[in-house]
């Protein structure tokens, strides 16, 4: 029962975790800030971008250098919600209502880079790609088993048990979004959509999800400590649902059993779709700029960052 209970949940749980690591995070290079408050006059490579950018500058603004390259490290602690495990021989349509789910949780460490252009002076665009490893911790609980037994009445073959998974999985995601940004004197305020895929090496397919992160932050320009700096709060939003279909060969299992496909389905989702976040940029020169931002709730997450704009 525990190896077949085993390569279940090697399919089902690899795919729980890897998509909640990827906001971007395309910060204070967003916010458009008046010129005398740059310390440094730095040419684009091109003009052209963003459009109506010469008339913002004209207006007495002065904008982020138009193309951007960054890498993140990340870290993210997220719970999950794992139901209506189906199984079935051609077709996974019987409902195993009794078997339950509890204690899951998710681990991801992954790195991360990303491109990105201003197309307008308020919205930026961008592409990610990465890498990630984790893990996927749960409990299975098992019903207690009885048999029927003809004079002696119900007998117990099986007692209640709880059997627990610890699941590591490695794989590559991609995706791409949008962040729309801009400020007022030192206050700025952005949102930020992306959607990414994931392939893991233990999942059949791409895990899709959608995350929207709004954001409302201060900049500061300390005359002491060279560059600027700017402090945010905000949050997360993350949707994951998915309903992973596959099938095991009974006898790969179990060399006594025979060598059937063994159907099942099961339904995952992320436990709470919000978080909060908080962060701060340095931004030390036109080009160059450190981020981090940690995020605290259901899913707890550390992102560390590093771009240069040019």
């Amino acid at each position: 029962m525990k190896r077949y209970l085993r390569n279940v949940v090697n399919y089902v749980c690899a795919g729980l975790a890897s998509i909640f690591f990827l906001h971007s995070a395309v910060l204070l290079g967003l916010i458009a800030t008046p010129c005398e408050a740059v310390a440094e006059a730095v040419e684009p490579i091109t003009r052209a971008l963003p459009i109506w950018g010469e008339k913002v500058r004209a207006m007495g603004y002065d904008l982020p250098l138009p193309f951007g390259a960054g890498v993140n490290l990340v870290y993210m602690d997220q719970g999950l919600d794992i139901r209506n495990l189906k199984i079935g021989f051609g077709n996974a349509n019987q409902e195993v209502n009794r078997v339950s789910f509890s204690n899951a949780s998710a681990k991801d460490k992954a790195a991360t880079a990303r491109l990105d252009l201003w197309l307008l002076p308020f919205a930026n665009i961008y592409g990610i790609i990465g890498y990630i490893d984790g893990e996927t911790e749960l409990d299975v609980n098992l019903p207690g088993i009885t048999i029927d037994v003809p004079i002696i009445g119900p007998v117990p073959i099986l007692d209640p048990n709880t059997i627990s998974f610890d699941i590591d999985y490695s794989g590559t995601t991609y995706g791409g979004g949008i962040t729309l940004a801009g400020g007022y004197k030192k206050f700025f305020g952005s949102l930020d959509a992306n959607y990414t895929y994931t392939d893991i090496d233990l999942v059949n397919g791409d895990i899709k999800t959608l995350t929207i992160s709004p954001r409302l932050g201060v900049l500061v320009d300390p005359s002491i400590i060279k560059g600027s700096f700017a402090f945010w709060i905000g949050a997360m939003y993350m949707d994951y649902k998915q309903t992973i279909t596959d099938s095991v060969n009974l006898n790969q299992l179990d060399s006594n059993l025979p060598s059937v496909e063994l159907d099942f389905e099961i339904d995952i989702k992320n436990e709470e779709h919000w978080n909060f976040l908080m962060g701060g940029q340095w931004e030390i020169t036109k080009r160059w700029q450190i981020t981090a931002e940690g995020g605290i709730g259901n899913r707890r997450q550390i992102v560390l960052g590093s771009s240069f704009r040019f």
